[in-house]
């Protein structure tokens, strides 16, 4: 019996505790140390959550990241010498517009500074590429090893072997011959440089939509140019990158990457404000640096004006490669969310009671009377 009533009063105990209430006792310390410690680190985390966090930081506004499209457009006109076996030429001068110079894809463009033009038929001729390094697959250089180094039907850099070795030209260099698009195109020619294509302009249209808040916003400006907000030239562009418009660059080709950060305050009037930055993406000094694509046009028997049969010029293009990178994000105020932040910013008031806390306790000289 003794051990029955003991074990009731103990759960009515426990139960009793259950539903009591315990405060949490407070103590007055006149103590100009602590005074000051408390009200300096309340001042400074409301400063920081109301100043920087909510207002600066624009805590009182809900975020959507950016989604859109980009257009490039080019415009202008380059002109050259008439070299390169170029056909079509008035007064020894070739003239270029875009159509000629310039290939798009939704968010980039390839403007040509520099072109190599190599005439071609399907025939047998000499290989024009020496790689020692890979001899069983791009080498067709057979000076030191004749007959041996060339391999019937093995394909390789012009064209496929025929497992000849053809007689020294004038520099007393022999190649393997090679049935394909010939005479095989010389990695070793200069291209003929375009002249007046670092002033082309690209407009450059931003078409951007916001789902979250259901608004759209473009640079377009209605029909308005501006340059360096929608209109860049590409010595405006090459300049941002901090490349020089020289030769080597216009021989070269450079590939660079044009950015578009936009940081859209939709609480006053739909105003995004871009930032641009354009950086290099080749490495100037590797082994492939620069940009350069390659092109054909073919001519069919009726059309062909160069030989019978059918026959192409293939052009290598030098030039800048534009990529454009449309990122950022919109804000617009938003209730909760800024109920939400301020909260959370101002339940940073507590660390210090905390410090405040920890300083009586442990560094004032009568910390044991308010232990």
């Amino acid at each position: 019996r003794r051990r029955g009533s003991a074990a009731m009063r103990l759960f009515l105990q426990r139960l009793g505790s259950a539903f009591a209430y315990t405060t949490v006792r407070q103590v007055k310390v006149h103590s100009v140390t602590v005074g000051l410690l408390y009200l300096t680190l309340v001042v400074a985390i409301s400063a920081y959550v109301v100043g920087y966090e909510f207002f600066l930081g624009h805590g009182y506004q809900d975020t959507d990241v950016v989604k859109g499209t980009v257009s490039v457009k080019v415009k202008g006109t380059a002109h050259s010498a008439c070299g390169q076996g170029l056909k079509d030429c008035v007064d020894g001068m070739r003239v270029w517009d875009t159509t000629d110079l310039v290939t798009k894809t939704e968010d980039s463009a390839f403007v040509t500074t520099a072109i190599t033009n190599t005439i071609q038929n399907q025939t047998k001729c000499a290989g024009t590429h020496a790689d020692p390094a890979s001899p069983d697959t791009f080498n067709e250089d057979c000076t030191q090893g004749g007959e041996q180094a060339c391999q019937r039907d093995r394909a390789s850099w012009s064209g496929v072997q025929t497992g000849a070795c053809l007689p020294p030209n004038e520099q007393g260099v022999r190649w393997c011959e090679v049935r394909g698009w010939c005479p095989a195109e010389d990695s070793e020619e200069k291209p003929l440089l375009l002249e007046g294509v670092d002033s082309w302009t690209l407009f450059i249209k931003l078409q951007v939509h916001f789902s979250k808040f259901g608004s759209s916003w473009d640079n377009a400006n209605g029909t308005e140019l501006v340059r360096g907000w929608n209109l860049f030239s590409v010595a405006d562009i090459l300049d941002k990158a901090g490349v020089e418009w020289n030769n080597e660059t216009r021989q070269d080709g450079v590939d660079v990457l044009m950015q578009f950060a936009l940081d859209c305050n939709l609480d006053n009037g739909q105003q995004c404000v871009p930032e641009i930055t354009v950086e290099r993406t080749d490495l100037a000094s590797s082994l492939s640096k620069g940009y350069n694509e390659r092109t054909a046009v073919f001519f069919s028997d009726a059309q062909n004006k160069y030989d019978d049969g059918l026959s192409r010029e293939l052009w290598k293009r030098y030039g800048v490669k534009v990529r454009v990178l449309l990122t950022g994000s919109a804000r617009k105020f938003d209730f909760v969310v800024a109920a939400t932040r301020l909260g959370a910013g101002l339940a940073l008031l507590s660390v210090a009671t905390v410090v405040a806390d920890l300083v009586i306790i442990w560094l004032l000289p009568r910390r044991k009377d308010y232990y």
